[in-house]
């Protein structure tokens, strides 16, 4: 299977995502001066060099929050074969709308082709995606208690970012009890009234109600499990902080902790905001403009950085379609997994 026909893009709409992306990231290079962003750019020097260096300790953290994110008797895989796995994964996400939800389907090829359950494979990435969003939703409270008070804000923006917190604080809280309930249970029931999905449904509800007992116990059984991964996360996002610190040192704009905080969780909020657009095109570096001014930073250090960010993208797009390979050659060896009752699956 080719690398990018797990999933099924529309290319018009991409197409026209793409070029409106490039054509605002032009715009905004002319506005601000390319000049004046290169000779920021050419303050880097090499300390170039520790540019993809942090990556590798992010995607530790978020490797180990899907590692956490297995039930039962955890990860049937080696760490180092998921560690590749969500590099590979990277390079979809990447390149393809976020909303797409690509690297959620190519994490389950991955791990169906690696010979793990197809129950257990479907839970670790609902699971996985539930504990990310729980430490986000953590880390942007965080973020903004910590720096808010440090900066400027304009009121309206503070009261909706507050009611946005709460909506997915809630949002989450239902999603929870839905997985306690059962996530696909209902949908089953639906599926067999609907002529049209009857078939459909028939065919994999063992798979889906086998996802669902797997959710269950993981939420009811292992806690510790769930807060791992949450924790793994909320590092993960963390570490970005410093990540921010250490481009804008390497521009020569060094900045206080708080200062790197405020950008780094704006920056989130962004690219939330904009996960349609493939890559975050354009709409990351206007969103970069606005931060980078709230805090009293040139425009051109925000294309700087934009820019320092981007280079390091196509970096690990490169590693990813280096070890995109390596993840084809047939399926490893896993530990058999039991349920909780001692039946072997």
């Amino acid at each position: 299977m080719a690398l990018f026909s797990i999933v099924r893009p529309r290319p018009v709409r991409t197409l026209a995502l793409v070029l409106a992306g490039t054509v605002l990231f032009l715009a905004l290079v002319w506005r601000v001066g390319a000049v004046a962003v290169g000779h920021l750019l050419m303050t880097v020097g090499w300390s170039v060099v520790w540019l993809p260096l942090l990556p590798i300790v992010f995607t530790v953290f978020e490797t180990t929050g899907w590692w956490f994110a297995f039930a039962r008797q955890g990860c049937p895989l080696p760490f180092v074969t998921l560690y590749r796995f969500t590099v590979a994964v990277k390079t979809i996400q990447g390149v393809t709308p976020s909303l797409s939800q690509a690297g959620e389907l190519a994490k389950l090829h991955l791990l169906r082709r690696a010979g793990v359950e197809p129950g257990l494979a479907t839970a670790s990435l609902v699971t996985a995606k539930t504990t990310i969003v729980a430490a986000e939703l953590a880390f942007l409270v965080f973020g903004f208690t910590a720096s808010v008070g440090f900066f400027s804000v304009d009121p309206a923006l503070q009261t909706w970012t507050v009611v946005g917190i709460v909506v997915l604080a809630v949002a989450l809280a239902g999603v929870l009890i839905w997985q306690w309930l059962g996530v696909f249970q209902p949908v089953v029931r639906l599926g067999r009234r609907l002529p049209l999905l009857r078939a459909f449904f028939e065919r994999h509800e063992a798979l889906l109600l086998s996802t669902d007992t797997i959710l269950k116990e993981y939420l009811v059984q292992h806690r510790a499990r769930f807060w791992g991964s949450t924790l793994a996360f909320f590092v993960f996002w963390l570490v970005g902080v410093v990540d921010v610190w250490l481009i804008l040192w390497m521009l020569g704009l060094p900045v206080t902790a708080s200062a790197g905080l405020f950008i780094h969780v704006w920056l989130m909020v962004v690219s939330r905001l904009t996960a349609f657009v493939p890559a975050h095109l354009g709409t990351l570096e206007a969103g970069a403009l606005m931060v980078f001014a709230l805090v009293g930073l040139p425009a051109e250090a925000a294309l700087a950085f934009s820019l320092l960010r981007r280079f390091r993208q196509l970096m690990w797009i490169a590693a990813g379609l280096a070890v995109w390979p390596a993840t084809r050659r047939g399926p490893a060896t896993v530990a058999p997994i039991r349920t909780s009752s001692g039946v072997r699956s």
